[in-house]
């Protein structure tokens, strides 16, 4: 696959937050389970996709343990909300940088719901991975 920065592709799109929410617990409890065999796969590929893809597994996977880490020291999670905004802050840069745009205040709606709202998704879909109805329509 080359990239075309001209490239269009449509997709039916969530109609409201809830929809939207739903959808991302969907995905990541698919990657989540699917995230161990994309990984056993990767080992016949290039190094440099499979690093890039176990070191963003290792972050998800410890995530959680970052959390209980820091609540068992404080229940005050500033510094952990700090350090995500930061990561956040540096993906952002570094996009903008690539790729400039002149809505670039958008991605700091993207970083917010990131950071306070998908990152807490992940722990419940982590414990609701049994549960047989994965909120779709």
């Amino acid at each position: 696959v080359i990239y075309n920065p001209l490239a269009r592709s449509s997709t039916i799109v969530p109609e409201n937050w809830m929809h939207y929410m739903r959808q991302q617990c969907r995905w990541k409890k698919s990657w989540l389970r699917e995230a161990p065999i994309a990984g056993r796969i990767l080992l016949k590929k290039h190094p440099a996709a499979a690093l890039s893809f176990y070191a963003s597994a290792l972050c998800s996977f410890t995530s959680p343990i970052v959390v209980v880490y820091y609540l068992a020291r404080s229940p005050d999670l500033s510094a952990y909300f700090g350090w995500m905004l930061l990561l956040g802050l540096l993906m952002i840069t570094f996009a903008t940088w690539r790729r400039p745009t002149k809505h670039w205040y958008v991605t700091w709606v993207w970083l917010l719901s990131q950071v306070f709202l998908m990152a807490p998704q992940t722990y419940y879909a982590l414990l609701t991975m049994r549960k047989n109805h994965w909120g779709t329509r």
